[in-house]
């Protein structure tokens, strides 16, 4: 859990790599508000599979998720918790269940009942000092002021993917020199022209949309005032 996407992301996607190199894509299987089907899911969570001798099963959305409007339903993921409730025993030793919900409702007894059997791990989100030192690596080989390091952060703001894409911009069409003021502002695009952009866009082809798109900006704000 945790609002670091990145952070999750990047922790996530190690564990699939090294589970795959050990034992191949068929012991993987990823479930989502995409593809989601009970019967299925519970096929992979409890049935034997040929040729599979481990299985690492990712399960996004459960508990229920609170940061976005299309993950599953609630009334499938209630389905969903009773049949495991009622089927744990037929869980082997050999199948890793992985649930990952970037902001789960604490309210709910899924979660307050996963809590007590699981392991959690929480990725929240950085600080400055860490936002900062996140910043100086990705750059790395190439040097950067702290007051540029500064005014970079303060244009992109505290997503670290949109960090990390600015900065890879950066790096391709300046792979050895120092970085400068001048080079954040031709090359990157600010997040609040990224969304000034999203909300002129959407007020013609979707309005719910753009009013979404203003209340994420309001919670940028706050967020950024929390690192600061």
């Amino acid at each position: 859990t945790g609002e670091n996407t990145y952070t999750l992301r990047q922790e996530l996607w190690r564990w699939k790599t090294s589970f795959i190199e050990k034992y191949w894509e068929d012991s993987l299987f990823l479930f989502n508000s995409e593809n989601w089907d009970n019967w299925v899911v519970n096929q992979a969570l409890y049935a034997w599979w040929l040729f599979v001798s481990k299985k690492l099963i990712i399960i996004e959305g459960i508990p229920k998720d609170m940061s976005q409007d299309w993950w599953i339903p609630q009334d499938k993921i209630d389905k969903f918790f009773a049949d495991f409730e009622a089927n744990q025993q037929y869980l082997t030793q050999d199948t890793m269940v992985l649930f990952l919900s970037y902001k789960p409702d604490k309210r709910t007894r899924i979660f307050k009942r996963l809590s007590e059997n699981v392991q959690v791990k929480n990725f929240d989100l950085y600080k400055e000092p860490q936002l900062k030192a996140f910043i100086r690596e990705k750059f790395q080989p190439l040097e950067i002021d702290n007051d540029v390091e500064d005014y970079f952060l303060e244009k992109i703001w505290t997503d670290m993917v949109r960090l990390g894409s600015e900065i890879e911009k950066i790096k391709c069409v300046v792979p050895w020199w120092k970085v400068t003021d001048e080079m954040v502002d031709y090359y990157c695009f600010g997040m609040i022209e990224a969304n000034v952009f999203s909300i002129f866009d959407q007020l013609f082809s979707s309005p719910i949309q753009a009013v979404k798109t203003l209340e994420n900006m309001q919670r940028e704000w706050k967020d950024w005032n929390a690192v600061l």
